[in-house]
């Protein structure tokens, strides 16, 4: 008999109920992320959960349905005494606005820290990304419990978590899509790269971390924006996973459901089928949100004060400058090479063509034509979120409402990206 619960809330979020108190993981109750592109299929009513034990919230990394300010404002509201547990950051932003809301908050170093949450029970973050996704374990009650989210975990960090741990009871994973995999007029490569690539990944890891149970979640969503609902053809169902590993292996959960670490679930998992099978359905009675339309002059305006804002010694340090890596800092000056010619950007709902140069800082506009050669294609709203804010690239890549990527495109999106992470908020 286990001296803890664990119960699935949602999405990438569960609760764990030990003896004198509970914690949470990446709670996301209501709302949409990643500039509307993703909603939760069913929210979650906050007043239906005990929090009135709550010791901690443990954030896996900064995406907003991880990290979800909305939800964790509403937890503050109902419970002042709780404590943020986040994996080291250079970047001090998410502590400051998390404790400005008024959680005591603590980093916890990766790969080497065990933070404790009683006298013998606690929790690792490991990861090669110190600004990414992280690979949480948790050592409870004599029971290892890894939760891998939508982490890709590499295979040194994988080797790591298996010596330290010699046997893994429950193994939380995501299962379907999250992003961009292909343009969205090749349906055959999105079920290629998209659908097939997550049911291999769910398999591969299986085969690697070797658990004795496995919890397919984090994929609690359907893309929402008109822009991006084409994604819900390809998305993987809980029941595809269950065929691919069978029901003595693969837990299937529905909101709320305890999740057992025994082989208990297996009855349950007949009924959870029929369940996730309708809540996966995604047709027209769906919420579809439109994009909306803006003035070109919106979006050059916020172009150009993002390039004039990146100064050289930044572009410098964040293509070139790789920790003394001879071969990265080579990479670096081909991708510079790239980048010093225009990038072309098609503004597809407007109709309009968007030239400019990082490194000269001219900005154009002409009219769309059949001839036009262009670097990648995007509607005007999400082209605005991805200059005004300094996490917008990696948002529209996984909002998908990006097509047609070139390679000097995918330079400047990596460039975009990693600024974010070498400078934070302030210097982008």
């Amino acid at each position: 008999m286990n001296n803890f619960k664990i119960n699935f809330i949602n999405h990438s979020c569960f609760k764990v109920q030990m003896k004198n108190f509970s914690f949470l993981v990446d709670p996301w109750f209501t709302g949409t992320v990643f500039n509307n592109s993703w909603k939760l299929l069913k929210e979650t009513n906050i007043s239906e959960i005990d929090l009135s034990d709550l010791k901690y919230i443990f954030i896996s990394h900064e995406h907003p349905d991880h990290l979800n300010f909305k939800t964790l404002k509403e937890i503050y509201e109902i419970n002042k005494d709780v404590e943020i547990i986040f994996p080291y950051r250079k970047d001090p932003l998410v502590k400051r606005v998390l404790e400005k809301i008024g959680f005591k908050f603590h980093f916890i170093k990766q790969n080497s820290e065990k933070f404790f949450i009683d006298e013998s029970n606690y929790v690792k973050f490991f990861s090669n990304n110190m600004w990414g996704d992280h690979t949480i374990v948790f050592s409870i009650d004599n029971k290892i419990i890894v939760n891998q989210n939508d982490d890709y975990t590499e295979n040194n960090t994988v080797k790591k978590i298996i010596k330290e741990f010699k046997e893994i009871d429950l193994f939380f994973t995501q299962f379907s899509l999250a992003g961009y995999y292909a343009n969205s007029d090749n349906p055959s490569e999105i079920m290629e790269k998209g659908h097939k690539y997550h049911l291999n990944r769910v398999k591969n890891y299986f085969n690697d971390f070797k658990p004795k149970i496995l919890v397919p979640f984090a994929s609690y969503v359907y893309f929402c924006k008109e822009s991006n609902k084409f994604l819900n053809n390809f998305s993987v169902k809980p029941s595809e996973v269950l065929n691919l590993l069978g029901s003595k292996n693969c837990q299937l959960v529905y909101f709320n459901d305890e999740i057992y670490l025994d082989h208990s679930f297996e009855e349950r998992n007949i009924e959870n089928t029929k369940k996730l099978e309708k809540l996966f359905q995604i047709d027209n009675k769906k919420e579809f949100i439109p994009t909306q339309k803006l003035e070109e002059i919106q979006v050059k305006d916020i172009i150009q004060k993002k390039i004039e804002k990146i100064s050289f010694f930044q572009k410098m340090e964040v293509l070139v400058n790789n920790n003394n890596s001879i071969k990265k800092n080579i990479l670096g000056f081909i991708k510079i090479f790239y980048l010093i010619t225009d990038i072309k950007i098609y503004v597809y709902d407007i109709k309009k063509i968007i030239r400019f140069n990082l490194f000269s800082k001219k900005l154009s506009i002409s009219d769309y034509d059949k001839d036009s050669k262009f670097d990648f294609s995007i509607p005007s709203e999400d082209l605005l979120f991805m200059f005004k804010f300094p996490w917008g690239s990696d948002t529209v890549n996984i909002s998908s409402t990006v097509n047609h990527y070139s390679k000097k495109s995918l330079i400047f999106f990596f460039f975009l990206k990693r600024h974010y992470y070498k400078f934070g908020f302030k210097g982008a």
